[in-house]
């Protein structure tokens, strides 16, 4: 009897905010659970995966999407994708339009932090990948640096 193949996760983290939590959930909340996937990390400027120790991790610049699809094609096993701030988000979404490159995407996180620029970015995030064709049913939205009540702080 054959094992079914369990289909590969690549998982994209981004927002047009920077410092909302990406790299931490790809480090610390994602790679946990994915010990085997690869993570590409998409800023040259802002801390990365190799700065958590994790050395199974690919450093590129925003504009180097071409690279990072490659990549995620290319990749035999999981990959977590972490994108960095506004720059490197719009090169990256950018890149995504051009090759239609969100079908090889299994799931987008947006990251959003409870102020009101925070989730104003992941509003946007969240527009610029629904008019750009992304399955809404990838876009997966996690709340971060809340306080005391998400509802609250989350108002938008």
């Amino acid at each position: 009897m054959q094992k079914s193949k369990t289909k590969q996760k690549k998982i994209v983290l981004m927002s047009l905010g920077g410092s909302v939590g990406k790299t931490m959930i790809a480090t610390q909340c994602l790679y946990p659970h994915m010990p085997d996937a690869h993570i590409l990390c998409v800023d040259q400027t802002n801390t990365t995966a190799a700065d958590f120790g994790i050395a199974n991790c690919t450093s590129l610049a925003g504009d180097e999407f071409n690279k990072a699809y490659r990549a995620l094609m290319a990749a035999d096993g999981d990959v977590i994708v972490d994108v960095g701030g506004a720059k490197e988000c719009t090169e990256f979404l950018k890149g995504m339009l051009e090759v239609d490159g969100s079908d090889e995407i299994t799931t987008i996180i947006v990251p959003a932090k409870p102020n009101a620029k925070d989730q104003g970015c992941a509003l946007d995030t969240n527009e610029r990948l629904i008019i750009d064709g992304v399955d809404k049913a990838k876009i997966k939205v996690i709340f971060t640096g809340t306080m005391k009540n998400t509802a609250d702080e989350f108002g938008q």
